[in-house]
């Protein structure tokens, strides 16, 4: 472990990186090892010790006894890494033990402390960063907590399993960045302090509502998902304008955002010098770039909210209770969007041809709601789908989404813990980093109808269409046949009529294709990409086709190469008939007689049999058809 000290104060840092931070190096006077300073048995390892699986020295300092056990990297049971020491061990002092140090920072990330924040530390009043992630902790927090650290600026006790509640009201506390993600904390959401930067209180089991004024003018990151979080979301969120990263998913949130409209706007003052001649609403629009909303039950149209948010790049309201037509200025006032996910909700109408107007737009999800209509035409003028993917810049990047301070530099957004859950390839995947390059449209489990356009053949940088379970109908677009970056395909349960386009067979990164379901006819396009697909049950991807013939489709090959073989004899029959009608000048049953002659020979001939097989099959065809002729006279 090393220190770095000014005089009494000292700074304890685990030097190994947290799961999602990169710290800076803070300068310093000095630095020595802990040995110098931390009471005995706090000791640099030696050859001698390394060498030792397990070993304990005791030590006094004052009426303290301190213990360290120390299990070396040979068993790998270390729990603590140093950047200049390493001392794996677990660290076991008298309750009443007072340090002979005030810290100004310390690092105890994967240190293992027991089930509490060590005592110890209550005396430390000068800390301005503490981490203890990853501890084990498991006891509440200690009231003496809170006053001890009021006046720190960066409090990180994550990833651990701490219970209890919070204090309801934090405002005297001075703390820029909270990090209390991953634990079991239950109550409520405290009043935080106006200081508050940071704030990652995710993955545990908050309850109640919201406080309904939130005064944190400097917020830029707040990650309260998966939670039980009730009730609305506060107005006063319009009064937020740092904010760059809102994540309440998966909590139990209820009726629609606040609308923010000029009125509240104007309540909260403009970063930077704004002529009060340019004071209009968009100089007051919020600087949210990612906002998450998922599963939860927040209702009402689609949210007027999103008209101050122009720097918005990443949209997710999926599995809410949303309604009605999505608006023309969807374009004008969320230009910059890369994803739009709406998918679960009840939103119905045309799918507006302003969303393709979003040039940026790489992942486009209306699934699952009750849209009608056609698919616009104009989806060619979605410029990102049009290339093959590219990594975003950093500024539009949410999981490149920054946060810096004095202390570190967090990779915050969508990296902490969150996931973007995508139906690919027929099942729900879970993406991170890599859903930057994904490129998708899904417009499955809605009502409508009409052709897919041609013009989806200019997608190329196209990874996923999902189309299925409309009402679409007409053939396939053969252009498809040029999406070369298509990895899944789902046109399943929709009208398509026709044959498949053999273009299909040269998607050579396709690997998932569902046509089930349609009115589709004739011979499956064989080819190595697509024999290379579903091979546990390939013929899946083509059941409810009653019109389609050929592997991997086996009992009904035979009946394909039948069907292909009576359907040129019956074009050889009709055009001879038609034929010996026009030579001969009437209509009569001598015209059947002669044509199904004339096309019995013919067809018997072309399957290389001898002369007296096709004498036979000449006079049975000209018999049959005379037959039949009188047959239709008859009826």
């Amino acid at each position: 472990m090393s220190a770095t000290t000014t005089g009494r104060n000292s700074h304890i840092d685990k030097g190994g990186q947290g799961c999602h931070r990169r710290r800076r190096n803070r300068s310093s006077s000095a630095t020595v090892f802990a040995s110098a300073w931390v009471p005995s048995g706090l000791v640099a390892p030696t050859a001698a010790t390394k060498r030792g699986k397990a070993k304990v020295l005791p030590s006094r300092h004052g009426d303290a006894k301190t213990w360290i056990r120390e299990s070396w990297a040979e068993d790998r049971s270390y729990l603590c890494n140093s950047g200049r020491i390493q001392i794996p061990g677990r660290v076991m002092v008298d309750s009443d033990w007072k340090p002979p140090f005030n810290l100004d920072s310390a690092s105890f990330s994967s240190c293992r402390f027991g089930r509490q924040i060590p005592n110890w530390l209550q005396s430390q009043k000068s800390i301005s960063y503490l981490e203890i992630s990853d501890a084990g902790l498991i006891d509440r927090i200690p009231d003496w907590f809170w006053n001890t650290f009021s006046n720190a600026t960066v409090l990180d006790l994550s990833y651990n399993q701490i219970s209890g509640e919070l204090p309801l009201n934090l405002e005297f506390m001075s703390v820029t960045e909270f990090l209390l993600q991953s634990n079991r904390l239950t109550g409520s959401v405290p009043q935080l302090p106006r200081s508050i930067e940071l704030l990652d209180i995710s993955k545990n089991s908050l309850n109640g509502q919201l406080p309904s004024n939130f005064i944190v003018p400097y917020l830029q990151v707040a990650l309260l998902f998966s939670n039980c979080i009730t009730g609305i979301i506060p107005e006063s969120i319009c009064r937020w304008p740092q904010l760059r990263h809102l994540d309440l998913s998966n909590n139990q949130l209820t009726s629609g955002l606040p609308e923010c409209g000029t009125k509240e706007l104007k309540q909260q003052k403009p970063s930077n010098n704004i002529s009060t001649t340019a004071n209009s609403a968009s100089s007051y629009s919020l600087q949210i770039r990612t906002l998450f909303l998922k599963n939860n039950s927040l209702s009402g149209g689609f949210p007027l909210f999103l008209k101050q948010c122009q720097n918005l790049t990443f949209l997710d309201l999926t599995q809410n209770k949303f309604s009605g037509k999505l608006p023309a200025w969807i374009s004008e006032d969320t230009p910059s969007l890369v994803m739009l996910r709406l998918r679960s909700n009840f939103f119905s109408g045309h799918i507006p041809i302003e969303i393709t107007r979003l040039f940026s737009l790489r992942i486009l999800d209306l699934a699952n709601n009750t849209f009608s209509g056609v698919i616009p035409q104009s989806l060619v003028n979605l410029k990102a789908l049009i290339g093959t993917a590219v990594a975003l810049d950093s500024t539009d990047n949410p999981f490149q989404e920054g946060y810096e301070s004095e202390y570190m530099f967090l990779e915050m957004g969508m990296s902490n813990d969150s996931l973007l859950s995508l139906v690919v390839k027929g099942q729900v995947l879970d993406y991170r980093e890599n859903a930057i390059y994904f490129m998708s449209i899904d417009l499955s489990c809605n009502s409508l109808a009409g052709q897919i356009p041609k013009e989806i053949g200019s997608l190329l940088g196209l990874i996923n269409l999902n189309l299925s379970s409309n009402l679409l109908s007409g053939n396939i677009p053969y252009k498809m046949g040029n999406l070369q970056s298509l990895e899944s395909l789902d046109l399943s349960n929709n009208q398509f009529s026709g044959e498949i386009p053999r273009g299909l067979s040269n998607l050579t990164s396709l690997s998932y294709l569902n046509l089930s379901y349609n009115n589709l006819s004739g011979r499956i396009p064989s080819g190595h990409q697509l024999d290379t697909l579903r091979t546990d049950d390939p013929a899946s991807m083509y059941i409810g086709n009653p019109g389609l013939c050929g592997h991997p489709l086996p009992k009904l090959k035979k009946m394909c190469k039948e069907g292909a073989y009576w359907g040129t004899v019956a074009g050889v029959y009709v055009g001879m008939v038609y034929g010996v009608e026009r030579v001969r000048g009437r209509s009569d049953w001598k015209n059947a007689l002669i044509g199904g002659t004339l096309s019995g020979a013919l067809i018997s001939g072309a399957s290389n049999n001898n002369k007296d097989k096709i004498i036979k099959d000449a006079i049975t065809a000209g018999a049959v058809a005379t037959a039949v002729e009188f047959i239709n006279y008859l009826t």
